[in-house]
């Protein structure tokens, strides 16, 4: 009977921990340099934990273009550069390198991971492209405490193409499942 009491107040406890977790905000950060309002005011197509699930798959349907910062949960993600870079001097890549600048900023009171496995680049068929690991400089990956911030690269071997790339990214930080694609045009 005790072990009955004991395992009810767990699950009890367990159910009402996950009822508590509400839905990941995602939005997109208006980073202007007219906009000179802080955090919490700041121009934004917030989408908080009483949107429908309507509006989170309209803005996880928009496509973010180099240099758009997406918010989710409070952690800001940029991709501010994207270019073609020289293969390190020993790897020969199997098309181009692809460099991608990432910039994060954790503006929640939590800790968020970002790492690049979380991040995917697909041509203009769909096809994934290989991650390129050759540099000696190691791709964006690490735990921002809240209100740090972290910047690094992602490096892909990719067919070249006229169309821009997507690049999809799930973060790993949120309860749910939540993806945004960001549209890179290489000049």
């Amino acid at each position: 009977m005790k072990k009955l009491l004991i395992t009810a107040g767990v699950v009890g406890m367990s159910i009402t921990a996950l009822a508590a977790c509400g839905e990941t905000e995602v939005s997109q950060v208006d980073k202007s340099e007219e906009n000179t309002a802080s955090a919490e005011e700041a121009d934004t197509e917030e989408v908080d934990a009483e949107a429908t699930e309507e509006d989170v798959a309209n803005l996880e349907d928009e496509l973010f273009k180099v240099g758009d910062t997406v918010s989710i949960d409070g952690v800001e993600i940029t991709i501010t550069n994207a270019e073609f870079t020289e293969p390190a001097e020993y790897s020969s890549p199997e098309g181009k390198v692809l460099t991608l600048d990432v910039e994060v900023e954790n503006n929640s009171d939590d800790k968020a991971m970002v790492d690049d496995t979380e991040f995917s680049l697909y041509d203009e068929n769909g096809s994934l492209q290989d991650k390129y690991y050759s540099y000696d400089e190691m791709a964006i990956s690490g735990s921002i405490n809240g209100g740090r911030n972290n910047s690094g690269k992602l490096y892909y071997d990719v067919t070249e193409q006229d169309a821009p790339y997507e690049l999809t990214y799930n973060p790993m930080f949120v309860w749910d499942s939540v993806e945004i694609t960001f549209e890179i045009d290489v000049d």
